[in-house]
């Protein structure tokens, strides 16, 4: 599953990277999530797993993995 979203910040890139790179903050700004943890030890990277529960479209329980994380584009 793939999705896109535009928004325009006004805040340095590298800032902005650092907020959006960290899955716990995805229930600060996606209202269908509840929670998003940490699966696995060690700091964020590729291959780095994640739960998360969400409320909507119905309540459920997920769980993904980091394919791609690569601070150095910004």
């Amino acid at each position: 599953m793939r999705f896109e979203n535009t928004l325009t910040v006004d805040a340095p890139v590298g800032e902005v990277f650092a907020y959006l790179a960290r899955p716990e903050n995805l229930p600060r700004w996606n209202h269908a999530l509840d929670t998003t943890e940490q699966t696995s030890p060690g700091p964020i990277g590729v291959g780095t797993t994640y739960r998360q529960t969400r409320t909507l479209p119905r309540p459920a329980e997920e769980r993904f993995r980091i394919t791609a994380y690569d601070p150095r584009t910004c």
